[in-house]
């Protein structure tokens, strides 16, 4: 037969045979079962006669001990020869004071090491930040500490200038994917920060860093619908004490759009059962008291009552399995990953379902919400030129563009027409490639900033300047005829923010002062179309040739009227962002933002129609764009503009007055001020209705629509 593990029976020599009664009570308070304990018991005593045969005591138990320890366990056994196995073991007798506390990392060696740990201490004191995020910032600035801060161990920290930050960025950067390299851009800047308020360099050297390119809610989260939410919870098994677990977790995420993090730190005193509410450790030592649903307070009082072992650790949520300690943020997203798995959703991360988890009274409400149904996933490429300033991947920037067309009636000068190059001008040429180069890698297009700055640099080797100076740089910028002052302090600015990276590298290169060319913000007055209008507008896009050409005009404008997008919103549509299940757009706009339209079934209808005349006129047009042209291509706006001045002359709507000169971007405003003037009329609260709008909205309550408002119907779009 056999015996019955036991942990009190197995037998100790060695220095660690004292400590036995109570290693056996830690290992029963952790919640080890016996034969789990037995087995540990069994490590530990190997251990002991281990340390009797080197002539070790447990003060001498360090980290190196344990491992020559483990190294020779591991030849002789297939089990527990992890320091992991040690843990429990080895944490109590630290805590008894048998074993010595881990000894501190060494000191570092060498002037690299050094540097780091002063930034490290930098990060964690004055700007506290945690530990994985000042470890994640060393690692990404390493490589620039060892290369040209302490190359082959010197220091030469104060002798650094801008040009090797530059040299640096524009050698690394394009080589890496954009979050690598904005996240080195921003560590960079971090540390160049820190050497200059340390007076370990003379000179802030910030700016030979630009800075990431960056806008909020620049990508439309994936959202989990209802049904999947609901499929995310039957999945954990209420009748078991991991299900239970698993449900209060996936639970307080969905209720309460908690982090992973926040659910792994959230503590049994943080609970106040009387008043209702829960009180959440969140990021930078933020903390916060939200009201606890009573939904999630049920599940989560059959969790403590039924399914959370006993054990002394004061998180709520704990390891199901022996040793009963915290979970951490990656077990807790692991919870919902196997939950989803097991649905059947495939791979879902915690994020999925704390931040876009179904929001039950948008469901209620018929709104798409948080429970709206996922967006088609949005292909890479470019989509021409939208004039919607969209990040594109970091790529090598082209040879000096000095043969290119200029800007603004100033055209570049070629070489025929200009004096022989100087040597001014092919250092200013490879810094504006270098510039370039350096802030596509941090996420920005520059498109017509390229053609700026190089038209900028052959304006100076025309005139013959020695040097870049303030009065050139106000010359280039005023230099167009009848340019507005808007434009030429536009210009300015592209000059200056170029000159302020590059007077680092070289001082001779003058900075421009921010409001050298103040502008006033002018804008056009909108144009507030009447529906006569519009259906004048359509009549005559219904006129043109070929056929092809007509109905895509006739639904580029039905489609702006009706929704409200830009234009370049609209011309950047492709045929996966329209559901036509869900009867829904997914628009991207300004800076890469996505945001989710509903359709009215109407427009639903209308997009359907002219996907199925498109099939039918075009049936070899393999362009994923939405709106394309007689010839299958994606529609640009340089050529949309002139034909819809063309249809506004055809349909007899002329200038209200020199400011106020109907556009297509108008029909966007028109959209704007008629939904406000329903919330009025229809008793809504327009405050409820602004938000949604965006910035449309605020066109709506400009002084200059209001002697427009009157008498304007709502759109029809139904029979566009």
């Amino acid at each position: 037969m056999h015996s019955v593990p036991d942990p009190s029976r197995v037998r100790f020599t060695g220095p660690v045979a004292p400590f036995v009664p109570g290693l056996v009570e830690e290992l029963a308070s952790l919640g080890y079962s016996t034969t789990s304990a037995t087995m540990q018991m069994q490590l530990a005593a190997s251990l002991s006669r281990w340390l009797s045969a080197a002539g070790i005591s447990l003060d001498g138990l360090t980290e190196p001990v344990m491992q020559r320890f483990l190294s020779e366990r591991r030849a002789r056994h297939t089990s527990h020869y992890s320091l992991r196995a040690l843990t429990p073991i080895v944490g109590y007798l630290r805590r008894v004071g048998a074993v010595p506390a881990p000894a501190a990392p060494p000191a570092p060696v060498g002037a690299a090491e050094a540097l780091l740990a002063r930034f490290a201490d930098y990060l964690g004191g004055q700007r506290a930040l945690t530990p994985p995020v000042v470890r994640a910032y060393l690692r990404w600035v390493r490589p620039f500490v060892e290369e040209v801060l302490c190359p082959a161990g010197v220091d030469r920290v104060g002798r650094v200038s801008a040009g090797e930050v530059a040299a640096f960025l524009t050698a690394r950067l394009p080589l890496m994917s954009r979050k690598s390299a904005q996240m080195t851009a921003c560590a960079l800047r971090s540390l160049l920060r820190f050497l200059h308020a340390e007076a370990m360099i003379e000179t802030a050297l910030v700016d030979a860093v630009p800075r990431v390119a960056f806008w909020r809610l620049s990508g439309l989260p994936q959202p989990l619908t209802g049904t999947q939410v609901q499929m995310l919870l039957a999945a954990c098994d209420g009748l078991t004490p991991v299900g239970r677990r698993d449900l209060a977790v996936i639970t307080l995420m969905r209720r309460l759009g908690l982090r992973c993090a926040e659910v792994a730190v959230l503590r049994l005193e943080g609970i106040d059962w009387t008043a209702g509410t829960v009180t959440i450790h969140g990021k930078g030592g933020r903390i916060d008291r939200m009201p606890l649903p009573v939904d999630a307070g049920q599940v989560l009082v059959d969790y403590l009552l039924h399914g959370r072992p006993d054990t002394p650790a004061r998180t709520v949520f704990v390891r199901a399995t022996a040793a009963f300690t915290p979970l951490r943020p990656s077990s807790v997203s692991c919870i919902v990953a196997r939950a989803a798995r097991r649905a059947g959703l495939g791979t879902v991360h915690g994020h999925s379902a704390a931040a876009h988890g179904g929001d039950r009274d948008a469901e209620r409400r018929g709104e798409p919400g948080r429970g709206g149904p996922t967006a088609a996933p949005r292909r890479g490429g470019h989509h021409g030129r939208l004039h919607q300033d969209r990040p594109e991947p970091p790529g090598p920037v082209g040879p000096p563009v000095a043969h290119r067309d200029g800007d603004g009636g100033h055209p570049m000068t070629t070489a025929t027409s200009m004096p022989a190059v100087t040597a001014m001008t092919v250092r200013l040429r490879g810094l504006v490639a270098d510039y370039l180069r350096v802030r596509r890698a941090l996420g920005y297009k520059l498109d017509y900033t390229e053609r700026l700055l190089f038209a900028f640099v052959d304006y100076l080797h025309a005139v013959g300047a020695p040097a870049a100076t303030v009065e050139h740089a106000v010359g280039f910028a005023m230099a167009p005829p009848g340019a507005s002052p808007r434009w030429q302090a536009l210009r300015l600015s592209a000059v200056r923010c170029f000159a302020r990276w590059a007077h680092l590298q070289d001082p001779s290169i003058q900075v421009p002062s921010p409001r050298l060319l103040p502008a006033r913000v002018t804008r056009a007055a909108p144009y507030i179309y009447s529906d006569a209008e519009i259906t004048s507008l359509l009549d005559a896009a219904a006129q043109l040739r070929p056929q092809i050409r007509a109905v895509t005009f006739q639904t580029l404008i039905a489609l702006m009227a009706a929704t409200g997008i830009r234009t370049g919103e609209a011309l950047g549509l492709d045929v996966t962002d329209f559901d036509q299940r869900a009867a829904a757009l997914t628009v991207t706009g300004k800076y890469g933002k996505t945001r989710r339209l509903p359709l009215h079934p109407s427009v639903r209808d209308g997009l359907v129609d002219y996907l199925h005349q498109r099939r039918r006129l075009l049936p070899a047009a393999s362009c994923p764009a939405l709106l394309i042209t007689s010839r299958g291509t994606r529609l640009k706006p340089q050529s949309v503009h002139p034909v819809f001045r063309t249809l506004t002359d055809r349909a007899g709507i002329t200038d209200a007055s020199s400011a106020c000169r109907p556009r297509l971007h108008d029909l966007r405003h028109r959209f704007a001020v008629l939904t406000m003037l329903h919330a009025y009329r229809s008793g809504q609260d327009p405050a409820a209705v602004l938000p949604v709008l965006e910035r449309v909205g605020k066109a709506a309550t400009r002084p200059q629509l209001a002697a427009r408002l009157g008498g304007q119907g709502r759109v029809r779009v139904g029979g566009s």
